[in-house]
C-alpha cells in the first residue's frame, strides 16, 4: 500500500496511570543487587547484598511502617549473596521509632545467611521464615 500523505502518523504512546501501576507492581516482584548502603528502601524487594570494594560493612534502612505495609503484608528479604557477612556484616535498621522484633537493629554476620522481615504493626518489623 503506497504512503498516503493525507494520513497522519500515529502519535507516540505515552504511559497512562494503569501502565505506571502495572510497572510499579512488576518492579515489586524483582530482586535488586545492593553493593552500597541503602537508605529508605521504599519498595519491597529481595535485596541481594554484596558489599562493594572498600566497604567493611553495609547498612540497609527500612522505610517507616504505614497501615498499607501492614495490611498488604509487605516483606523484605535480605540475602548475603557474596558470602562475606562474617567479615562485612549487613546491618538492617528500622525507621526511627520502629523495631525489628523489639530490637533497634538486626545484623547478618554469618556468611550466606538471609532474613525476611514483614511489617507486623505500625512500629514493628518481624522476622519471618
Amino acid at each position: 500500500m503506497p504512503f498516503n500523505r493525507t494520513e497522519s502518523l500515529p502519535k507516540p504512546r505515552t504511559f497512562g496511570i494503569i501502565e505506571q501501576i502495572v510497572a510499579a507492581v512488576d518492579a515489586q516482584r524483582k530482586s535488586v543487587s545492593v553493593t552500597t548502603n541503602l537508605f529508605n528502601a521504599t519498595v519491597p524487594f529481595n535485596l541481594l547484598v554484596s558489599p562493594g570494594v572498600g566497604l567493611t560493612s553495609l547498612n540497609i534502612e527500612l522505610p517507616a511502617i504505614t497501615s498499607e505495609l501492614v495490611s498488604d503484608g509487605v516483606t523484605y528479604m535480605v540475602k548475603d549473596v557474596a558470602g562475606s557477612a562474617a567479615t562485612k556484616p549487613i546491618t538492617i535498621n528500622p525507621f526511627a521509632g520502629d523495631t525489628i522484633d523489639g530490637g533497634a537493629t538486626l545484623t547478618i554476620n554469618t556468611n550466606n545467611n538471609s532474613v525476611s522481615l514483614m511489617a507486623l504493626t505500625l512500629t514493628r518489623w518481624g522476622v519471618v521464615k
